[in-house]
């Protein structure tokens, strides 16, 4: 039994007339015919006593109509229901941002999508890098907005910003009358250690497996117990450029190494998109990153 074999059943029944149901269901009075004789053959018997004066429901036909209004119902009910959700899911982009970068760069991009995309549907996940990048190649998110010193070959990757690492201490502390903070000045410091924080694989990336010996004192991946530490005058830390800090929260940029860091929108090669997708990069491509970069210390 398929679903327009019961829309036309319904059709006659209402109309009384093949010819009129034929019409009214815009195909040939044929197409009706053959669909209600091969229901009447899958069901075993007359639907419709046919007469010169039209057709009328026969006993089986009349037992069976409040079955078939009900399964002609839900079915439009199912189909209406699915045409919402491809529309909605047409809509929506999955957006994996390491939780290391703050919002303030992203407030230009997300405005200048929602403008050119009515009821865009904008998911934002936030994990480490290493998570983001997993989660991508797996079709878990549609695009990524991350950093790493080296990105797997499957992955297409477009340059946003870069930003510097930095010191961030407490007000008052001795590296507030410095420009730049020279990495073996650390060495004499309480580390707090961010533990989302990629800056190792930095490390690792320009010095290899050499070694540095911080005195670490504290250990969290949430931000804010590590700035409530860092306001308290407990240690210092190493952050990117543009993390959000709270009031009482200075930063100088590193030296010796200056470590800098690239954030990149990443896609994977090949995987076609939904055109909000597209559309997402086509604006982030748009947005005049550099002019966000901060060059006050």
């Amino acid at each position: 039994m398929e679903f327009h074999q019961i829309k036309y059943f319904l059709a006659v029944t209402r109309e009384g007339n093949f010819s009129k149901a034929a019409a009214a269901c815009n195909v040939s009075q044929p197409s009706i015919t053959r669909a209600i004789r091969k229901l009447e053959h899958e069901l075993g018997g007359i639907l419709f006593d046919r007469r010169p004066g039209g057709a009328y429901l026969t006993q089986l036909g009349r037992s069976l109509l409040p079955r078939l209004e009900t399964v002609h119902n839900e079915l439009e009910r199912a189909l209406f229901d699915a045409e919402g959700i491809n529309k909605r899911k047409s809509q929506l982009i999955r957006v994996g941002l390491m939780c290391t970068i703050g919002p303030r760069h992203f407030v230009e991009l997300v405005d200048t999508i929602q403008r050119r995309v009515a009821d865009i549907d904008l998911r934002i996940e936030e994990g480490r890098a290493g998570h983001m990048l997993d989660r991508l190649i797996a079709d878990e998110i549609d695009v990524a907005i991350a950093c790493h010193p080296k990105f797997p070959e499957e992955l297409a990757s477009r340059h946003l910003f870069a930003e510097r690492y930095c010191v961030a201490f407490a007000a008052g502390h001795r590296f507030e009358k410095l420009a730049e903070v020279p990495f073996q000045e650390l060495l004499a410091e309480r580390y707090l250690e961010r533990l989302h924080c990629e800056f190792d694989d930095y490390y690792s990336a320009h010095f290899g497996d050499e070694p540095f010996d911080l005195d670490v004192r504290f250990s969290s991946e949430r931000e804010d117990w590590v700035q409530a530490m860092l306001v308290a005058g407990l240690g210092v830390a190493i952050v990117p450029e543009f993390l959000p800090v709270t009031d009482g929260v200075l930063m100088r940029p590193l030296r010796d190494p200056v470590m800098i860091r690239e954030v990149h929108l990443l896609t994977v090669r090949g995987r076609p998109y939904a055109p909000v997708v597209e559309a997402f990069m086509r604006a982030a491509a748009g947005i005049r990153w550099r002019s966000a970069v901060r060059t006050e210390v």
